[in-house]
């Protein structure tokens, strides 16, 4: 509660106070190259994408910079609905020069998204190139928009998210780009998973802010193909000196998002490159995790009276448990898994090892919002 309290109160105080950089996006921010990375523009639109976790403080603090709301949607889900969508606000504001500004913020996981994550080819269609779930999310916003985008004369915009709203927002940030030219679209994603596979255009004004030991941002894996449209914009937390740690440290402790204990790898993206890597090793393909069935008794698959484990399924187990910082949870599955000799053993080695050195928490904390704006602060 004590936390949960503290967090508010920090909301309330950014809401009292106009924002400059806010009060600059007419001024510069939508006007400059959107193909030249801006970091005060990246930290203001990670700001917005952490806020829409805060939705009435959000709406305050858009006010007081002269946005007008279009609209929400998705926040709340009936029980059972499977649809690959996302939650996200569209924001607009008339700029001096005649444009329409144009922001479209795009939520994070929702406690009941955490299978649709995974669930990368819901049709089954494997040879995709690129994420079909989060495509389809992307296509969701762009059709149920469409009347709204067909009103604008002369609009430019903002995409921005977080987590499963960064995947989004990279496709969708393509999607506004093949239709309006890059100079009008300006896309910001932090904790970027993996959205596409193949050839593809560059998308130089889709800016993907990636912490480098966050293993979301490894998914779905590189060894499937799988990257992401646009430039990463890689975050200097590997060989990070002293002086850095201790900054980032200490604004970590004032931002928005740092929900948990500050926590970096001591050996870089050691630990998280290894657990993604034994992934692949049971999950060569995308086919093999989600149609192979791997026996919970002994190496191998499962017999056909054996229910087993697909890998799809095996790291949606562990994903839900160190993202949604069920550190006790993940203990205890680790250890009954350990039980057997399993082909899961090389990822849970992993997760062992880092138990055992202390950094379970660095897994969870790699990915939080509060951590990419520390980072963000000490960039150069």
């Amino acid at each position: 509660m004590k936390k949960l309290a503290l967090a508010a109160l920090a909301v309330l105080l950014l809401c009292a106070c106009a924002s400059p950089a806010l009060a600059e996006w007419q001024d510069r921010y939508l006007s400059q190259d959107s193909a030249v990375f801006d970091r005060a523009f990246a930290q203001e639109a990670l700001k917005l994408s952490t806020l829409i976790y805060y939705r009435d403080q959000q709406a305050a603090y858009m006010r007081k910079a002269g946005f007008n709301t279009v609209g929400y949607w998705n926040f709340h889900r009936p029980a059972g609905d499977t649809r690959h969508i996302c939650a996200y606000y569209v924001y607009q504001k008339a700029l001096p020069d005649g444009r329409t500004a144009v922001l479209i913020l795009i939520r994070g996981t929702g406690d009941d998204e955490w299978a649709l994550n995974m669930d990368v080819m819901p049709s089954g269609n494997y040879d995709l190139p690129y994420a079909e779930n989060f495509t389809l999310a992307a296509q969701d916003i762009l059709d149920t928009q469409a009347a709204y985008l067909d009103s604008l004369a002369d609009p430019v915009f903002l995409v921005s998210g977080h987590s499963r709203g960064a995947a989004c927002a990279n496709i969708l940030g393509k999607m506004l780009t093949d239709r309006y030219g890059a100079q009008r679209v300006y896309a910001y994603t932090f904790a970027t998973p993996r959205t596409v596979r193949g050839e593809y255009p560059a998308y130089a004004n889709i800016f993907n802010v990636i912490n480098p030991t966050d293993y979301i941002t490894m998914l779905p894996l590189p060894q499937w193909g799988f990257a992401r449209y646009g430039v990463d914009v890689i975050l200097p937390v590997v060989g990070a000196s002293e002086q850095q740690l201790s900054a980032v440290q200490a604004d970590f402790a004032q931002e928005l998002g740092n929900w948990g204990t500050f926590q970096v790898f001591k050996e870089g993206d050691r630990i998280p490159t290894a657990f993604v890597a034994a992934i692949a090793e049971f999950s060569p393909t995308v086919r093999d995790a989600y149609q192979t069935r791997h026996s919970l008794l002994c190496p191998g698959l499962a017999q056909p009276d054996e229910d087993g484990m697909t890998g799809s399924e095996f790291l949606m187990r562990l994903s839900t448990a160190i993202l949604g910082q069920q550190t006790a949870q993940l203990i205890l599955d680790i250890s009954a898994l350990k039980a057997k000799e399993t082909d899961f053993d090389p990822i849970l080695n992993v997760l062992t090892s880092a138990a055992f050195s202390g950094e379970l928490n660095a897994l969870t904390m790699a990915h939080m919002p509060g951590m990419y704006a520390a980072w963000l602060s000490v960039m150069e």
